[in-house]
Order: C-alpha cells, then structure tokens, then sequence
C-alpha cells in the first residue's frame, strides 16, 4: 500500500525517500533556493526595460548563481537558511545594487558576505553586521573597500612569524597589503 502526502501544516518537516530509501531530502533544494531568491527579485525589483532590463537580470541572476555556488560547499543545514525572510531581504539587497553596479570585486565582497550571513541563525549581533555589511558595500567605491580592508587588517590581525620590519615588509606586508594599495582614495 502506498501513501502519498503532497503538503503538511505550519512548522511541520517533509521528508522524501528515494525508492531503495537510502536518500533523505529534506527542507530546500538548490533549485528551490534558486527559484526563491529569483522569484524574490522578480516581484521586488524595479521596473526597467529593453537593455537595462536585460542586464539587471543577468546581473541578478550571476550574483545569486555565485552565492548558491558558494553556499553548496559550506554544511549542508547552511542551504536551509535561504527560506529566512532576513537572509531574502539581504539577498535581495546584495541582487539589486548589483544589478545596478555590475563591478565585479563588489559582486565577490557581497557574495563573501552572503555566504557568511547564511551560516547565521537567529537575530544575534553578527547576523545584523553582516546585514549592515551587505547594505553598506555599495555605498562605497572600489578604493574605500580596499582602504578598510587594509585598515581592519593591519588594527585587528596579528602578524605572526615576522619578527622585524623587514621580513613583515618582505613577506606579509608585500603579500597581504601591496594588492589592496591599488588605487586607494586620496
């Protein structure tokens, strides 16, 4: 005899079993995720038409490839967190400034961000400085995210292994700081 259930109530789990009944899928797929965060897009975005419109959604759509591509390489549970209404909202953030920009490095840095805010759950202070984080890199130009960056990591990181100044400048400083120097703000 066989049973099939096509839906479930509030907060309930739908499991599906493959037919040897070693395969367990369970909350969304990546598909799902996708169509989601697409979907979400769609209805939200604004209105733009003939090239612009072409190129915002081509736009949106790489930006939420990369980051589902991202995001099937982090655990498992971490693909869950795409049907949050707070991880949409910043999704949709992340979509729609770069549909607008199209800069590549900023593309990267919100899908770095993207990836991080989806393996939080729950309202806690990282969750909302990653969010903060994904409103206020568009605000910024190329030069100034490279200019924090090198700030936060010559403050906040430890240099170990480089006990003069001229191996930290010779190794480290070279290495770490010299690509993030190009083309800072004045």
């Amino acid at each position: 005899r066989r049973v099939l259930f096509r839906s479930s109530g509030d907060d309930a789990t739908n499991v599906q079993a493959g037919r040897d009944a070693t395969v367990v899928y369970q909350g969304l797929s990546v598909e799902e995720a996708r169509e989601v965060a697409l979907d979400v897009f769609r209805q939200n975005f604004i209105e733009l038409r003939g090239i612009a419109e072409d190129i915002a959604r081509g736009r949106a759509e790489k930006i939420t490839e990369d980051f589902l591509r991202e995001l099937e390489r982090q655990p498992p549970d971490s693909l869950q967190t795409a049907a949050d209404p707070d991880l949409q909202r910043a999704l949709f953030h992340a979509q729609s400034e770069f549909a607008c920009s199209g800069e590549e490095d900023l593309e990267q840095a919100l899908v770095d961000l993207l990836v991080d805010r989806a393996a939080e759950s729950g309202r806690g202070i990282r969750t909302l400085a990653l969010n903060e984080a994904i409103s206020s890199a568009p605000k910024l130009t190329a030069g100034q995210r490279r200019a924090i960056a090198i700030c936060f990591l010559h403050r906040y990181t430890s240099w170990y292994g480089t006990p003069t100044l001229e191996s930290y400048y010779r190794g480290r400083f070279r290495t770490n700081s010299m690509p993030l120097a190009l083309d800072l703000p004045a």
